[in-house]
């Protein structure tokens, strides 16, 4: 019986008439008493034997005569009728015939009683003493439905009545005493079968509370031996893992320090035995130095299942690191955690190797930027006074040389002297930039106009070259917020490497649209490319797709990485699509917001507009 069927038991509810209010538990009552009603219809059986062994009254009264043998007759059908209950309805599968049965059997008895008084000419004083000891025996004894006993008790006491009323011609007065007796009867058995009835289904409700209790308190000690037997035997089948488990496995009390248990691997690596692993404790096994209040955060981490990486000193003198990785248990009646300990002793070395490379690394890197800031400084100054002197003498400025030869080597000079200049001043732009003291301007720059002026600087080159230049803007009213020189410096090492990558007679463009929220400027070349898995490598400094083509073609392969970096300054990117043999296009993507014109409107009304050829194939 669970809860809800224990506060059943405690607030059971009542007809009047002493039955269940609740008609299934009523029939369940019936069902189950049925046994005890058929053993109380035998005691109707007995006096119905002693109310036909009454016959003898009879004689003594009428004598042997017809209506004596009538009497008989019927005392002894008496009999029959009071065993036909139990003849026809023991197993209890018509109760509502048996009750139909026993009540026939009540009110015929009674009928056979009255005509033996009338007969016999019984006193009315006799008669009523016997038929209210009868009503009050049915109301009590006979197991029959209270209702129908009211009915019973009502059809008798009027049969009661009219007899003494018109046979026996009874008094007014005292048949009206008689009515009265027969209320009074009638009432009292009404109210002692309730009790009776109620008190037997009390009876019965609580038996049945106490048995349910008594089974469910015998489910439950079952299944606490059942569950106390699966856990004997999960305890053994997990000792047996614990044991025989490669990965070192401890066992701790939640808030303790001290170890109950460990297994051979642990053991191996904490350097003792299965005897000493007892007298392990946290508190001397960590080798950080964690105070006992660290050692009590490090147990409640362990509780809350986190893992934790100290380091340990073993019995043996080494020094691990350990991961200790936990999880809640019970072990042997009471909370335990478990802790699996992870040697991760390689991997924090590697770890720390890699930091001390990375750091080493990072060092030779701020050096070596270092180093080229200081060369370049120190090659700039020179530089600068033959670049002047070299353009001095081609110019004539001081008169003339003499030799035209001489006017030549001069000019020779100025070239590769602004040549190394400028790749002294990618060096240094590369240098700040990975330095981080790259700082970056905030101009207005007229995107046509600064194409237009790179350019015209790279179209001596593509002239020699025989490279045609292009520009084709989806608006010529661009204007950008940017760093100016920084822009400028993309787009010629972007141009200077299309140009000189080109084939002669084919076109380098310049193109400038706004895709995907994004200011993309393209820079394309109809020259020799590169394969896809080259294109990472061209984005390296100081480091060309192919070695051949640093004899071939002169270069530093700073060009790209300088523009990239420039271009991830302005919060954009610099992406590369190449195939050998069929040219390459050179994506600069700047964000839209760096736009300041023109406006949505007038983009809408603007169509592409081309701005001129700055050199031509010869």
């Amino acid at each position: 019986m669970t809860g809800s069927e224990d506060d059943k038991a405690a607030n059971i509810a009542f007809r009047w008439d002493g039955e269940f209010a609740d008609r299934h538990l009523e029939q369940e009552f019936l069902s189950a008493t049925w046994g005890e009603t058929i053993a109380r219809n035998r005691a109707i059986l007995l006096a119905a034997v002693i109310f036909t062994a009454a016959a003898a009254i009879d004689y003594m009264a009428l004598g042997f005569s017809q209506t004596f043998l009538q009497l008989f007759v019927l005392r002894i059908l008496t009999l029959i009728v009071a065993f036909a209950p139990i003849i026809f309805f023991a197993e209890g599968r018509d109760k509502k015939g048996y009750y139909a049965s026993v009540t026939f059997t009540q009110i015929y008895l009674f009928s056979v009683l009255m005509l033996a008084a009338v007969a016999g000419a019984s006193e009315m004083r006799d008669l009523a003493v016997t038929a209210i000891v009868i009503l009050f025996a049915y109301y009590i004894a006979v197991p029959n439905r209270l209702l129908l006993n009211v009915f019973v008790g009502t059809v008798c006491s009027i049969m009661l009545l009219v007899a003494m009323l018109t046979v026996m011609n009874g008094s007014l007065y005292g048949v009206g005493l008689m009515a009265v007796m027969c209320l009074i009867t009638n009432v009292v058995g009404v109210r002692l079968g309730c009790m009776s009835g109620q008190l037997r289904r009390t009876e019965y409700t609580s038996m049945q509370h106490h048995k349910n209790m008594a089974v469910r308190l015998a489910d439950e000690v079952a299944e606490r031996r059942i569950a106390e037997t699966e856990a004997r035997a999960n305890e053994r089948s997990f000792e047996s893992v614990f044991r025989a488990a490669p990965l070192p496995l401890a066992l701790v009390r939640p808030g303790e320090t001290r170890f109950i248990q460990a297994n051979k691997a642990a053991c191996e690596m904490l350097g003792v035995s299965r005897e000493q692993v007892k007298n392990v404790d946290l508190e001397t096994l960590v080798a950080d130095g964690l105070s006992l209040q660290s050692v009590g955060q490090l147990t409640e981490l362990m509780s809350a299942r986190k893992p934790v990486e100290v380091s340990i000193g073993t019995r043996d003198g080494r020094k691990l690191w350990v991961n200790f990785t936990s999880s809640a248990m019970r072990y042997r009646g009471g909370p335990a955690i478990l802790i699996a300990l992870h040697d991760v002793t390689h991997g924090r070395m590697e770890k720390e190797n890699l930091r001390q490379a990375r750091d080493f690394a990072d060092a030779a890197n701020r050096s070596k930027t270092e180093f080229l800031a200081n060369m370049s400084h120190e090659l700039r100054t020179p530089l600068n006074a033959i670049i002047g002197f070299s353009e001095a003498l081609t110019r004539e400025i001081y008169g003339p040389l003499g030799t035209p030869k001489y006017a030549e080597y001069a000019e020779d000079i100025h070239h590769s002297g602004v040549h190394l200049l400028n790749i002294i001043n990618d060096i240094l732009d590369l240098s700040k930039i990975e330095a981080g003291k790259f700082d970056l301007g905030d101009d207005e720059v007229e995107l046509a106009f600064l194409i237009g002026s790179v350019m015209r600087i790279v179209a001596p080159r593509a002239q020699q070259a025989g490279v045609k230049l292009e520009m084709v803007l989806e608006n010529e009213q661009f204007v950008l917020r940017c760093d100016e020189r920084a822009l400028k410096q993309i787009l010629i090492n972007l141009l200077s490497n299309a140009v000189k990558f080109s084939r002669e007679k084919t076109i380098v463009r310049v193109t400038a649209e706004v895709h995907a929220h994004m200011l993309r400027i393209t820079v394309i070349d109809q020259g020799i490319g590169m394969a896809a898995e080259d294109i990472p490598h061209a984005l390296e400094p100081f480091r060309q797709v192919d070695g051949t083509l640093t004899r071939n073609y002169e270069g530093t392969g700073l060009g790209l990485p300088l523009a990239r970096r420039l271009t991830e300054l302005h919060d954009g990117s610099l992406s590369i699509e190449s195939e050998r043999g069929h040219g390459t296009s050179v994506f600069v993507d700047l964000p839209v917001e760096r736009l300041l014109a023109p406006t949505a409107e007038q983009m809408a009304g603007a169509g592409q507009k081309t701005a001129g050829d700055f050199a031509s194939a010869s």
